[in-house]
């Protein structure tokens, strides 16, 4: 927890490292971090913010405010020129810019890495099985060993670039959520209860509220909020819908981080399918066939099963 104490060991302070410093073993296991956490364990309660890396200048809550904003604006611009409406998830994927390269190598990486790992143990125990050649177990061991150590590797660094992207988009979802209030005129302010202005800048909701409403409303501009006022007054008895920008900005900070997982799913069903492919051969498709007629949706199940009632009747 950063305290606000007034120590005397607060004075000291840790050269500002990013991993963009490091060297290449500082930036492989995270070392331009090892200061910091060392002066945290060291000052305990008496570490303030003054004694924490500096951040770089494009990770800045203004910049990083200002790179979301522009993209949603370019995003508006190309709704606007093929005619349909603006989206908010074709923005922010916009602003993770290089980190989607990250997203899909690393996450084709570690598939490779896990599925290598069963196969490796698969001759190792063929080699105990058999009796066969002791280099071909050592080198199955020295093998999955390798492919843990990678993994773990890929994994790491896929979860801080994606992690860091998180934070980015809950920074600047959060800023200007907030900051679109202070931008309505006073006769519009007028028209809000006090509940009603909490309400339309909180951030405890759903976060598909967020996906299927804000973006269809610029950020930056009242007009969406005005022409839901103009419209007219609900029955006190009954429940109010939630307001537009009512939206749960954390829930991207939390699925965001883990995205690289997502993007790791169609790679590991084509690698395990032509793995088993090659090793059960033709009958793998009609299994495979079978699976897929069977896991119909369910709107065709549904379907299915009317049509079953009316046969009978």
């Amino acid at each position: 927890m950063l305290g606000g104490g007034t120590g005397t060991r607060q004075e000291q302070s840790v050269t500002p490292l990013t991993a963009a410093r490091g060297g290449l073993l500082s930036q492989l296991f995270f070392c331009w971090a090892w200061p910091t956490l060392k002066l945290g364990h060291t000052l305990g309660g008496a570490l303030t913010s003054a004694h924490l890396p500096e951040l770089r200048d494009d990770e800045r809550p203004e910049r990083v405010t200002a790179a979301l904003l522009a993209e949603w604006e370019r995003e508006q611009a190309a709704a606007r020129i093929k005619g349909r409406a603006s989206a908010l998830i074709y923005a922010l994927w916009a602003f993770y810019g290089p980190v989607k390269a990250t997203i899909f190598v690393s996450s084709f990486l570690m598939t490779v890495l896990n599925i290598a790992i069963p196969l490796l143990m698969q001759q190792l125990i063929l080699v105990i099985e058999t009796d066969g050649e002791l280099w071909r177990g050592l080198a199955s061991i020295a093998g999955i060993v390798l492919c843990v150590i990678l993994s773990s590797i890929v994994q790491q660094h896929a979860w801080f670039a994606t992690s860091t992207k998180a934070v980015h988009s809950w920074i600047g979802l959060t800023s200007l959520i907030y900051a679109k209030p202070a931008l309505l005129t006073r006769g519009t302010l007028s028209r809000f209860s006090e509940g009603e202005l909490i309400n339309l800048v909180r951030a405890r909701a759903w976060g598909a509220c967020l996906c299927s409403r804000v973006h269809r409303a610029p950020l930056h501009a009242p007009s969406s909020l005005t022409a839901r006022r103009a419209a007219p007054r609900r029955s006190p008895k009954r429940p109010r819908r939630s307001p537009q920008v009512t939206v749960d900005c954390q829930a991207f900070l939390d699925v965001g981080q883990f995205i690289f997982f997502f993007a790791a799913m169609p790679w590991q069903a084509l690698i395990a399918s032509a793995i088993l492919l090659y090793l059960l051969g033709w009958v793998f498709v009609v299994g495979l066939v079978v699976l897929a007629v069977r896991r119909r949706p369910p709107a065709v199940r549904r379907a299915a099963v009317r049509r079953a009632r009316a046969r009978r009747r």
